[in-house]
């Protein structure tokens, strides 16, 4: 309260995929829709690591939607002697945002002098800060929207200590894993440890899913239904497909068998120290086999992935954004083939549809523990199948064809 008035909220949802993108849009619709005031401030940052992301961006803007919209750049990677010591230099001359930033880490978290080193350190090395040059950092947010804990989201907690962080899904690990933990995992945030920062502090306190009768995290966080408004709302159907580009692509019509790729790189990661190896070459040979089968197959290549090479088969790289076109070209008696992706669940989790889904998580990851997490997350996602058996978890390249092999005699024999 402030003279007896109510203070507007300031709203931050960051996203670096277009899924996530596609998740804020209904969740702002929902807000905006509920809201008692208009003076409210919605907040947008997008991460530019995938494909058409400037272009996606630039549509963003057109459809003012949000208050401000500002890009950023999330990479890997440890920094040079020299490049550290240069951005030393341009916290002292220069950059009055990201000196504003590690003073207030420094006076929020700890005392200690060299916290401003870790710290500092620590953003460069995903990219710096990209806030834009009018962006008010007197002016903290009140929540926080993210669908893991990425260096970029963290830094936006640090600078918004008393913001309320928020979840929205990612896909299917968002229903079986808590993302914040499994990012922390893989990328420990050792620096702000020493640093005296507690990372406890921005753990997210709300999850927001459209099916919360999936998910199994209900312990961990407040379990909120995400509102899902594309297909039946006409305006955001509308902003949707503009801001995607959406046309319907010809190229699924009579479409039957779909591979929904994931990127070699991801597979080695969650493959682990010691089996990425073994783990990219099942993919690979998976891959391959199917190429060499006798079926119009769409090899759909992951929204990260620049071009993959098929030989002679169809490559959807048209980047159309996968769940704008399943109401349109995805049907029951689909086969979608899958790792054990987001995309092979959304049919169902978003509008009902119950094509046959062929995961080749187990065999891929087999030995490891990502096999484990991959069995987790099928088990729980037949429970809501309403014929179970559409949904099938193979081991071995040979249960893969004759898989696909028993659905489309079955399919004939039907139709027949």
């Amino acid at each position: 309260m402030n003279g007896g008035q109510i203070l507007n909220m300031r709203y931050c949802f960051i996203i670096d995929t277009p899924y996530q993108l596609f998740c804020v849009l209904n969740i702002v619709h929902a807000f905006k829709k509920n809201e008692r005031r208009n003076d409210n401030i919605y907040d947008l940052y997008i991460g530019t690591n995938f494909n058409k992301a400037h272009k996606i961006l630039e549509n963003v803007k057109n459809e003012q939607i949000f208050d401000h919209v500002y890009k950023f750049n999330c990479e890997r990677g440890e920094v040079r002697t020299g490049v550290f010591l240069r951005y030393l230099l341009k916290l002292v001359t220069v950059s009055r945002n990201e000196r504003k930033l590690l003073e207030c880490t420094a006076r929020k978290y700890s005392r200690k002098v060299i916290t401003k080193l870790f710290v500092s350190k620590r953003f460069l090395s995903v990219g710096q800060m990209a806030f834009g040059k009018k962006y008010n950092l007197d002016m903290p947010y009140d929540r926080l929207f993210a669908s893991y804990f990425n260096p970029f989201v963290r830094n936006m907690a640090l600078l918004s200590p008393n913001a309320e962080i928020c979840c929205f899904e990612d896909g299917n690990g968002s229903y079986s894993e808590n993302m914040f933990d499994f990012a922390n995992k893989h990328e420990p945030d050792k620096k702000l440890a020493v640093a005296g920062i507690d990372i406890e502090k921005l753990r997210p306190k709300k999850l927001y899913v459209f099916k919360p009768e999936m998910c199994q995290l209900d312990r961990e966080f407040k379990i909120r239904k995400l509102p899902l408004f594309y297909k039946t709302n006409r305006e955001v159907t509308r902003i949707t497909n503009q801001i995607f580009d959406y046309k319907k692509p010809s190229l699924y019509n009579g479409a039957k068998i779909i591979f929904l790729m994931t990127r070699d790189d991801e597979i080695s990661i969650l493959g682990g120290t010691g089996h990425g190896g073994e783990c990219l070459q099942r993919y690979k040979e998976a891959v391959e086999l199917l190429a060499h089968q006798d079926k119009d197959i769409i090899y759909r290549i992951h929204p990260r992935q620049k071009v993959y090479d098929i030989g002679e088969k169809t490559v959807d790289c048209t980047g159309v954004m996968w769940e704008l076109l399943t109401p349109d070209c995805i049907t029951d008696d689909c086969i979608i083939v899958s790792v054990c992706s987001t995309g092979a669940m959304s049919p169902k989790i978003l509008y009902g549809i119950e094509p046959y889904v062929i995961m080749i998580g187990k065999y891929v990851y087999t030995g490891t523990e990502e096999e484990m997490a991959v069995t987790k997350m099928i088990d729980n996602f037949k429970k809501f199948y309403s014929n179970e058996k559409k949904l099938i978890d193979i081991r071995s390249k040979e249960q893969l064809i004759n898989c696909i092999k028993k659905i489309l005699k079955k399919d004939m024999n039907e139709k027949n």
